[in-house]
């Protein structure tokens, strides 16, 4: 008995048909066709979980949240998804706004002599989704985040990087 089950297992696993004897149905391709599609769904299903969460996470956390919890973001490193809103080339400052329209603003004047971010500078455009990465410091006198500026990146960019094989 437990031989043919781990001839019905093996058959279904290789996908060779394994044919009950006195009967003409291919047990191993039904179980082929059904394991496969079980298989399939679930790994499509928990995919679409992974990616829905990890896109609710950058996208949900906003500035006024983490002026409301500055203890606990203090001096970590928050990356999230923000829209360039103006860059300031006078005083040296790039200001991005949340999808509640909450304006954060870095100095980048230590940033200048940096090759890679001279590079970027000439390719930021209005508008545009960049996923941000900076330092929080602490909350201003109105209630604004302050914060270091570690690396922005095109949102594009990095859904091009991703879906390439």
């Amino acid at each position: 008995m437990l031989a043919s089950i781990s001839a019905i297992a093996l058959a279904a696993c290789c996908g060779k048909a394994y044919r009950q004897e006195g009967s003409e149905k291919h047990f191993g391709e039904w179980m082929m066709k059904t394991g496969l599609f079980r298989m399939i769904l679930c790994i499509v299903l928990l995919a679409l979980l992974l990616i829905g969460v990890g896109a609710r996470s950058d996208e949900s956390l906003t500035l006024v949240q983490i002026g409301n919890n500055i203890d606990q973001y203090r001096g970590k490193t928050v990356k999230m998804v923000l829209r360039l809103k103006y860059v300031d080339t006078v005083f040296d400052a790039i200001t991005f706004y949340d999808s509640r329209n909450h304006d954060i603003v870095f100095d980048v004047s230590g940033l200048k002599n940096n090759n890679s971010f001279k590079r970027e500078i000439l390719n930021l455009h209005e508008g545009m989704s960049y996923r941000v990465s900076f330092t929080v410091k602490g909350v201003g006198n109105l209630g604004e985040v302050i914060g270091t500026l570690q690396h922005f990146e095109v949102m594009i960019l990095e859904r091009l990087h991703d879906s390439s094989p």
